[in-house]
């Protein structure tokens, strides 16, 4: 749901190798194709007025990409990443989090700004080489649980004001 009138779904086309974003108003039962891509969509959020899908490419044609669609004016940015997997999350205001090599990195789309908001040291004791690690964010802003791991083995630390405040045991995969 973007809204309590709209819902946002992507459909994917197998013999292309493409996708659509598209917004489906339930008041008016209307549909419209707001954007359309190359690759295949391997997830897709939504806050705000933006909408954001991870994508990976057919034949390695280009790196895997989140994609950030403004549904208002239509311009869309892109934010190359390294791994095919689900590796982001999104905040309340509209904007996108995932790690880099600085660490956990907060991108704007209305402003194509991207600042770092937690460094890669306040959570390397938890870091586990070649698994993807996703930040989430508290409601308020103050603390993010920053959770790396993968096939049923996962850490989770804490973290606010860039440092660690807590670790958390036995986080899981909703899907393992």
């Amino acid at each position: 749901w973007m809204d309590s009138e709209n819902i946002f779904y992507v459909k994917e086309f197998y013999r292309g190798g493409t996708f659509t974003v598209n917004i489906y108003n339930r008041s008016t039962r209307s549909k419209r194709q707001i954007a359309a891509f190359s690759g295949f969509p391997i997830e897709a959020k939504c806050s705000g007025r933006f909408i954001f899908v991870k994508r990976a490419a057919i034949n390695a044609e280009f790196k895997p990409q989140i994609i950030c669609i403004d549904t208002k004016t239509g311009n869309k940015n892109t934010i190359e990443r390294t791994s095919v997997f689900a590796d982001f999350t999104t905040t309340a205001s509209g904007s996108v989090i995932y790690e880099t090599n600085k660490g956990i990195c907060e991108y704007t789309p209305s402003s194509a700004v991207e600042f770092t908001v937690i460094p890669a040291a306040a959570y390397s004791h938890i870091k586990n080489r070649g698994n993807v690690t996703i930040a989430y964010r508290s409601p308020s802003s103050r603390y993010t649980a920053v959770i790396c791991g993968g096939g049923g083995e996962y850490s989770c630390a804490i973290i606010s004001k860039g440092k660690a405040v807590a670790n958390v045991s036995g986080v899981s995969s909703g899907s393992e």
